[in-house]
């Protein structure tokens, strides 16, 4: 993941992958973030599922007018990509989305239709299940905030 963030916060919730992570500056002033998993004591025929965590970094959400965005990338096949989207507390949301195009060419932009999604009722959660996502895609999720957030 490529990011302005020099400082990123982040956590592995599988251990036992010996997870590494590292970063870089790239020419542009980003920085390359990388996880690398140990998966050498693992027998090819078990399937493991690798948790990371993170914040995202400011250039990967934002707010324009009132919908909420937020951009990803998967850069090499995946079999399944499960995304989870905390929301802030006393914001509903609606009109949820996932918009794809390849990198470098936003005017082939497509809605993506995800596996299965879940919107709880309480507006704190969005999760969404990405089946075999395409390669070298960037991605984006969109909402419509229903209300102005309230201060406790």
């Amino acid at each position: 993941m490529a990011t302005i963030d020099e400082d990123l916060q982040y956590s592995c919730r599988t251990p036992s992958l010996v997870p590494n992570f590292s970063r870089w500056k790239l020419p542009d002033g980003k920085f390359h973030w990388d996880i690398r998993f140990d998966m050498t004591d693992i027998p090819i025929s078990d399937e493991i599922v690798g948790v990371f965590e993170t914040m995202l970094p400011r250039d990967m959400a934002g707010v324009i007018e009132n919908q909420g965005r937020f951009r990803f990338s998967i850069v090499s096949d995946t079999g399944l990509a499960q995304i989870w989207i905390l929301m802030p507390t006393g914001r509903q949301y609606e009109r949820f989305q996932i918009w794809s195009h390849p990198v470098g060419q936003p005017d082939l932009s497509e809605m993506v239709v995800p596996a299965t999604t879940v919107d709880l009722l309480i507006g704190s959660i969005a999760t969404f299940q990405l089946i075999n996502p395409k390669s070298n895609r960037i991605s984006e999720c969109r909402w419509e905030w229903t209300d102005v957030p309230f201060n406790d």
